[in-house]
């Protein structure tokens, strides 16, 4: 009977431990979720990639350790120890019926412990999502591979590579259109991915995606113009006012002039009216 008690009493105190300690859990997920009202920096209402001359990639990052525990039944083309940087490039034109679900990965692969330059450019959708990936190739962004164990500055222009991997995704049926002008960077994640038995840490600071936008110019404005309003009519168009100011042209025979909707310095809704 003792042996009966001392178990139902074991039972009682680690219920109420528990329930001590979810209890703990919440006050301190509330209490962080308090601490994070922080100003953050999220990738937001990036221009098209229709509209991009660069884009431009920059991390630091250093291997600080990694180890293989290689046992029996190691197969290289399974497991690895890898860390990544995705960018989703994603279909986020609200009139598309593709809107938001339509997208790929861009990846640049810091690390892979079985090569010193991972990234070989088209690659096999994921498994979980059937998401096209396309890996940048690192050997392109830094001479200098992270098994070195320095700190190592990669940087360079990847816009070729996310206008090059729509144009395979659509080829290979994994995206509905190639229109550069319905895709932008739409999110990003970083991290390991360890399909292996491996011991390895990373640091990365500055990282870093910098885009320029494509000058306007008259062509470029003429060229808009008869891809969205082949005939006649209004059609809007993303200036500044120092932009609108600088283009009267000509545009197959007809005249047309541009004037501000919004009388201040900031960019804003301009139109393209025949006249």
């Amino acid at each position: 009977a003792s042996t009966a008690a001392f178990r139902a009493s074991r039972l009682v105190w680690k219920a109420i431990s528990s329930m001590v300690l979810m209890i703990l859990e919440m006050l301190w997920l509330e209490s962080l979720i308090s601490a994070m009202a922080w100003t953050m920096l999220l990738i937001c209402c990036a221009p098209t990639l229709a509209e991009l001359s660069k884009l431009e990639f920059s991390i630091d990052a250093q291997l600080d350790y990694s180890h293989r525990i290689q046992e029996s039944g190691y197969d290289p083309t399974l497991h690895a120890a890898q860390f990544f940087v995705y960018f989703t490039v994603q279909n986020l034109d609200a009139s598309s019926p593709h809107y938001g679900g339509d997208f790929l990965w861009l990846q640049i692969m810091l690390y892979d412990d079985r090569e010193a330059f991972p990234g070989k450019g088209p690659a096999e959708p994921d498994a979980a999502m059937q998401k096209f990936i396309y890996e940048v190739p690192l050997r392109e962004l830094t001479s200098t591979s992270l098994h070195s164990g320095q700190e190592v500055r990669v940087q360079g222009d990847i816009l070729a590579h996310a206008k090059k991997a729509v144009a395979i995704a659509k080829q290979r049926g994994l995206l509905a259109s190639d229109d550069l002008s319905q895709y932008r960077i739409g999110s990003m994640n970083m991290g390991w991915e360890v399909p292996g038995r491996h011991i390895a840490t990373m640091t990365v600071d500055n990282i870093s995606l910098r885009f320029t936008k494509t000058a306007a110019t008259g062509d470029g404005l003429r060229a808009a113009y008869r891809a969205h309003n082949p005939s006649t009519g209004d059609h809007m168009l993303t200036l500044s006012p120092a932009e609108c100011s600088s283009h009267g042209y000509s545009c197959e025979g007809q005249r047309f002039s541009l004037f501000a909707t919004q009388a201040s310095d900031r960019r804003g809704l301009y139109r393209c009216r025949a006249g």
